[in-house]
């Protein structure tokens, strides 16, 4: 790319998206394509006092991970019942992930991390689980915004 005034209006839009999210950008015939990243909750459950559930990172960038900035634990009116923050999620420690794969769900410095491929059940301890009963919706939340749900129900 060239700096300053001389850029393309390709190369223009290729720095714009660059600098909003992750996109696959054909500069032959000039297409943006925006890059998803999918998770995939299964497993969830509360036993005891602990939720667990397996994520898996199945489609988007290879060279982009999941940034996870949020986990949260909703009743059925909406409610957080349970919460891990973006600071709480890069300071998990090591016994709370258990990876399936060689691309490895860890802690970042800023959020949990899930490259391409990775699998790992995440596990959370809280004596308040011992007293929820219900259904409820676990939610992920990733720095680009998106968000993932799964329900689950707790006896």
């Amino acid at each position: 790319m060239t700096t300053g005034n001389n850029l393309s209006q390709t190369e223009k839009l290729a720095e714009m998206l660059f600098d909003i999210g992750v996109f696959q950008i054909n500069m032959q015939n000039q297409q943006v394509k925006r890059i998803l990243v999918a998770l995939e909750i299964t497993n969830a459950v509360i036993e005891d006092n602990t939720l667990s559930f397996t994520v898996f990172r199945d489609e988007g960038a290879d060279v982009y991970g999941s940034f996870l900035i949020g986990i949260r634990l909703l009743d059925n009116q909406g409610n957080t019942v349970f919460e891990q923050t973006q600071s709480q999620l890069s300071s998990l420690s090591g016994s709370q992930i258990q990876n399936d794969y060689v691309a490895q769900v860890k802690a970042g410095k800023h959020s949990l991390i899930l490259p391409l491929g990775a699998r790992a059940r995440l596990r959370f301890q809280d004596e308040a689980f011992r007293q929820l009963q219900g259904t409820f919706r676990l939610q992920l939340l990733d720095i680009s915004g998106a968000k993932w749900e799964a329900s689950l129900v707790a006896d």
